[in-house]
């Protein structure tokens, strides 16, 4: 017989296929955000949203303002199509991480839960929020618009 590829017949074969690391029901997926959340305590000061996972995002409902000097923390919650919120800090596989657009003016950083951001000069700046996993960024969202006054 000749050489060439060979077709076995196979009945009642049953392939199962999976990921590398098996999903548990406490395993945070951050893939189906729809909106982002930004309290001050138990009020929202501000909110991000977009139609489904896959739209591109609309504009923030408000802006946070700090005077010079001081500093404001905020809590940030992603939101699912599902309606579920999800703070990050909750969470062992993602991280949250801020940037400001501006650093002479706004400074901002992650301390414990919360989002800190620091008046250091007069001006306006926007902070990014980021969500990281495994060395990445997953989530960026546009800027949230900060005024800081004198």
């Amino acid at each position: 017989m000749g050489r060439g590829l060979r077709f076995l017949p196979l009945a009642g074969v049953l392939l199962v296929a999976g990921c590398e690391r098996a999903i548990v029901e406490s395993e945070t997926h951050l893939e189906d955000v729809v909106a982002v959340r930004v309290y001050d305590g138990t009020t929202k000061v501000a909110e991000l949203t977009r139609p489904s996972p896959l739209s591109a995002w609309g504009a923030w409902t408000s802006s946070v303002s700090l005077r010079v000097g001081t500093t404001r923390r905020l809590e940030v919650r992603f939101v699912t199509d599902e309606g579920e919120e999800i703070n990050v800090a909750d969470t062992d596989d993602y991280e949250l991480r801020v940037q400001s657009t501006n650093t002479a003016v706004l400074g901002a950083g992650v301390v414990v839960r919360q989002v800190e951001l620091r008046g250091n000069q007069a001006g306006t700046a926007a902070v990014i929020f980021q969500v990281w996993h495994e060395g990445h960024p997953d989530l960026e969202v546009p800027g949230l618009a900060v005024a800081v006054t004198p």
